[in-house]
Formats: C-alpha cells, structure tokens, sequence
C-alpha cells in the first residue's frame, strides 16, 4: 500500500511475552474455553519467537489433537502442539532479520511492550551509528544536519 509523504511507517516484530499470553488467552477464549483453566505461562514459555497467527495454529491443532483423543483441551495438549511447530522467525532467520535491521532507521515500532525503550537521549545520528552531532557555526549550538536558513513567506 502506498503511505502518504511525509508518514512514518510502523513495523510489527514478534510479540513480546506478556503479549504472546494475551493472545492465547485470546484463542483459547474464541473456542470457548476458560483460558484461566490454562498454564500460560508455561505456554509463553514454550512459544519463543512465535506470531500471532502460529500460536493461533497451536490451538487449532491442539483442539484436532484433543478431539481425536477423546478429551478436552488443556495446556499439556497446547504445549505439545507448540513444539511440534518450527515457527517462521526460526526457518527465515536472515530474511527476518535483514527485515528489522532495514526497518531499524526506516520505521516506528508498532509495539515498544517488553522492550524496556526508552526515550533516547543521544542524537539520531549516534543512535543509528552516525558519528554524531556536527558543529554548525553557531556558537554553543550543535546539530545533526546543517540545513540552510528557511524563510517563511506569505
């Protein structure tokens, strides 16, 4: 899709932890089930660098699981389920990872939770391995680019 100028394009990485619970609590709630009745935190913990969409597949297919044993679904069904799947983030390692390091300069994250960031206090230059503010001419003044006078004309 074509964004207009000028906007900022903001990228999705893989949910953090607190946000992998939220979304098998998520599921889990779509069929039906109470997801208090479930262990997930041991679920965060068996899905590390799994999406939204390979975590809802582990329900999916810990559901089909239960349902040809017989029995109903629970967490020991839902982790067996997760550790049959390689997720995404595994299998294209460096495709994902040139992604994020192109969206490192280019994008906003979608989503700082669980990323402990902070408001940066360097300049945009040093943050992004430039070598830093450069002195502009005026004194006690430093910038990150020099741009010439602007006037405004009406």
């Amino acid at each position: 899709t074509k964004m207009p100028f000028g906007s900022l394009a903001q990228v999705c990485d893989l949910p953090s932890a607190t946000e992998r619970k939220q979304i098998f609590d998520i599921h889990i709630r779509k069929k039906n089930r109470n997801p208090d009745e479930f262990n997930l935190d041991k679920l965060v913990a068996a899905s590390p660098e799994f999406s939204g969409a390979e975590i809802e597949q582990s329900v999916i297919a810990a559901l089909y699981d239960a349902f040809d044993a017989d029995t109903d679904l629970h967490s020991d069904g839902l982790v067996a389920s997760v550790s049959d799947i390689v997720p995404l983030a595994i299998t294209m390692r460096e495709r994902i990872d040139r992604m994020r390091e192109w969206a490192r300069t280019r994008a906003r994250p979608a989503s700082a939770a669980g990323l402990g960031v902070t408001k940066p206090k360097a300049g945009w230059l040093e943050r992004h391995g430039g070598s830093g503010p450069k002195d502009d001419g005026i004194q006690g003044e430093k910038s990150d680019v020099h741009e010439p006078e602007r006037k405004l004309e009406l």
